[in-house]
């Protein structure tokens, strides 16, 4: 799933991206300060993430997208995948967390938070 996002947000299909994400969903920039929750900024529920979208992410024009070295933890109908996400040259070592939850049999996004990793001095 987090593959086809990086595919689609190239691809800038956004239709096809929201269907990946529950009605609840939730995107958070932890803005480099993991420890520090209430400096985030949030994008909450479908309209506001198809907004960040489209105003935020495919103003970019990014042409690829790959994560890697993911960690999964799954419990019951829920999983958090802890990935490193490379953007073009950007990479960022461990700095997304996003959470899935298995809704009438299929995976969705619960929520993506990224910019965990903590800024270097």
């Amino acid at each position: 799933m987090i593959a086809a996002e990086g595919q689609l947000v190239v691809a800038q299909e956004i239709d096809a991206l929201m269907a990946l994400w529950s009605e609840d969903g939730y995107v958070a920039d932890a803005r480099h300060t993991p420890d520090q929750p209430e400096d985030d900024q949030h994008w909450r529920g479908v309209d506001a993430i198809r907004h960040r979208y489209v105003r935020v992410v495919f103003p970019g024009a990014p042409t690829n997208i790959t994560p890697s070295d993911m960690e999964v933890e799954i419990a019951g109908d829920r999983a958090v995948v802890t990935a490193t996400t490379r953007i073009g040259a950007e990479i960022a070592p461990g700095g997304d967390r996003w959470t899935l939850v298995r809704q009438n049999g299929c995976w969705l996004f619960e929520s993506l938070t990224y910019n965990l990793e903590p800024r270097t001095p």
